[in-house]
């Protein structure tokens, strides 16, 4: 096909997602644009290299069964679902459930299926809890707010680890409770990584990412589809906020309260709810104003005159009638 053009069905970015041997397609759902992309493919054989469309999917959205079919049956792959692994994680459009992250129990059990914890001490138990299991979800946590769910069968693991050695243990055999475990030594506790805390933590570098001026193409697509633009605010929920950017945004309150921001043109600070003016955010002093307004996370000046752009709603004013009998 001539002139063979492939349409992302967004304007930003590009429509190609590519890491090692694993690649990520996304065009347009109509049947031109699976001819287009399967003679793109197939001209690549010249060099002597063929793609295996068997171990391929093809992932149909909002797009009639019917013509699924036939455009599965065009591209020569099989129709598949999400969630589907990519780079080890499950790619879902929906909220991250326990058993999309089933792969990532059964690796954590297969490690340390060979481990003989109870031919160790309490202190070597303790070590290896920290510096190995621990640490074993931490890929997975970079990118997704784990579901609480799946951290209690982590923690489960650990916990029993820890105190018996084994894959499993009773309550009678824990010598402590495990939120004294997870407390610092210098508080009392273990000094064991807290993954609630942890997960939030990790996520919390994408945040940093959307306060700074984006270099790389996919910040670029980060900062404006969630950053500060002109049609939104950081921090502003959308509709079509998926669960994994929800759950990067749950740590926003954390991030603003332990963080301050040294002022450049304003572009990215958040007029009240980060600290750069004093201690204290304008929120918290001066609650009436922000009241009233109705852009909460507002952040950019306006032209050249360096002025912040607040737009408020006060309620009308309420007329009084007196009068002397």
């Amino acid at each position: 096909m001539e002139n063979c053009v492939i349409l992302f069905p967004l304007i930003f970015p590009a429509p190609v997602l590519q890491y090692a041997d694993d690649t990520l397609i996304l065009l347009q759902g109509e049947l031109e644009q699976i001819i287009c992309l399967k003679n793109i493919l197939s001209s690549s054989s010249f060099s002597g290299l063929h793609i295996n469309f068997d171990k391929s999917t093809f992932i149909p959205l909002n797009i009639p069964p019917p013509i699924a079919a036939k455009m599965a049956s065009t591209l020569g792959c099989p129709i598949s679902s999400f969630p589907q692994p990519y780079l080890g994680l499950p790619l879902t459009a929906t909220k991250i459930r326990i058993s999309d992250l089933q792969p990532l129990l059964n690796r954590f059990d297969n490690y340390f299926a060979g481990w003989r914890g109870h031919l160790l001490s309490q202190g070597g138990r303790e070590v290896l809890v920290n510096a190995v299991q621990s640490n074993f979800p931490i890929y997975s946590m970079c990118s997704i707010l784990l579901p609480k769910g799946a951290i209690d069968i982590i923690d489960a693991k650990r916990r029993a680890f820890l105190w018996t050695g084994d894959k499993k243990c009773s309550g009678a055999a824990c010598k402590a409770p495990w939120d004294l475990v997870l407390l610092p030594k210098s508080k009392g506790g273990l000094g064991i990584k807290d993954l609630h805390v942890q997960n939030k933590c990790l996520l919390q570098k994408f945040l940093l990412k959307l306060h700074e001026p984006p270099t790389a193409p996919w910040q670029m697509w980060f900062s404006n589809k969630y950053g500060w633009s002109s049609s939104s605010n950081l921090g502003d929920v959308h509709s079509s906020d998926t669960a994994v950017w929800l759950g990067i945004l749950d740590g926003l309150p954390d991030f603003r309260h332990f963080t301050s921001v040294q002022v450049g043109d304003g572009a990215y600070t958040s007029f009240w709810h980060d600290h750069w003016l004093g201690g204290a955010t304008l929120m918290h002093s001066f609650p009436a104003p922000y009241s009233h307004s109705h852009q909460s996370n507002i952040s950019h000046l306006c032209g050249q005159s360096y002025l912040w752009r607040l737009p408020f709603s006060f309620p009308p004013p309420s007329s009084h009638c007196c009068g002397h009998g």
